[in-house]
């Protein structure tokens, strides 16, 4: 017990620290006179709201805040470096662990990173699978209620990079080569992931399921202005929309509700 309230109380310090550093980062922020000034102030923010994910009462809430802070620097360069770290091996991998992933990658693809955050998004998404279909006889292995939350997370986010490759990319077939980076398996569990996004939105909010338009991703680039009438690329059977649409939103929210009752 005497342990666990040092543990207690080492947390407690260590959050502590990580809210006063993103004070100070906000209190400069505010005095920034200069677009580049501002940018470069938002990418401190950015990695003080990254160090606070683990620590946070809503993770989510934090996460979404990161991501928004990341859409207001400079895009490319080297701002990548700054969210490079070790990835641990997908058996020791915790949903803890995965969340600080996720938040990564969505900040990446904020910042047009789109290979890394695709990288990243698609070693959740197999780490996934691996719970959800015991690859491994391992109890660390074992698919759960959070696993499922991180897995509708995985989706939100890998709309969000689609999105992202969609309006950075000005050709088809520069898409086309952009979306290839998303091999099958992955894209077979992403579809799995909106499937148990779907059953948690009707669960929890009491919604109705609707028809959605889906568009199919694999080598496949949907001309939004006449989606759904002209399909360009080779297809398969797995269907997951290259977009930020509605029920992405709506999912988001819901992973953030669940996680707060």
């Amino acid at each position: 017990e005497m342990k666990d309230a040092a543990e207690s109380d080492d947390t407690i310090a260590l959050k502590a620290a990580h809210q006063s550093k993103l004070q100070d980062t906000m209190c400069h922020l505010r005095s920034c006179s200069t677009e580049h000034a501002l940018q470069k102030a938002c990418l401190q923010v950015t990695l003080a709201l990254l160090d606070l994910v683990p620590l946070a009462y809503n993770p989510f809430l934090v996460m979404q805040q990161a991501a928004m802070f990341a859409s207001q620097c400079a895009k490319g360069g080297n701002l990548d470096v700054s969210f490079r770290t070790e990835l641990p091996l997908p058996l020791e991998c915790t949903p803890q662990h995965a969340l600080t992933i996720l938040v990564r990658a969505d900040c990446l693809q904020a910042l047009h990173f789109t290979q890394e955050a695709t990288f990243l998004c698609s070693f959740v998404a197999r780490t996934c699978r691996m719970h959800r279909d015991r690859l491994q006889s391992s109890d660390a292995a074992k698919w759960t209620c959070r696993w499922k939350v991180i897995g509708i997370c995985t989706h939100t986010i890998s709309m969000a990079i689609r999105s992202t490759i969609c309006a950075i990319y000005a050709s088809k077939e520069e898409q086309t080569k952009a979306l290839e980076a998303w091999d099958d398996e992955t894209l077979g569990e992403l579809e799995r992931c909106r499937a148990d996004a779907k059953v948690m939105r009707r669960t929890v909010l009491g919604e109705e399921e609707e028809e959605e338009d889906v568009y199919e991703v694999d080598e496949t680039i949907v001309n939004e202005e006449d989606a759904g009438d002209e399909v360009i690329g080779h297809t398969t059977d797995i269907d997951i929309a290259p977009g930020n649409d509605s029920s992405s939103v709506v999912e988001d929210e819901t992973v953030t509700e669940m996680v707060a009752v």
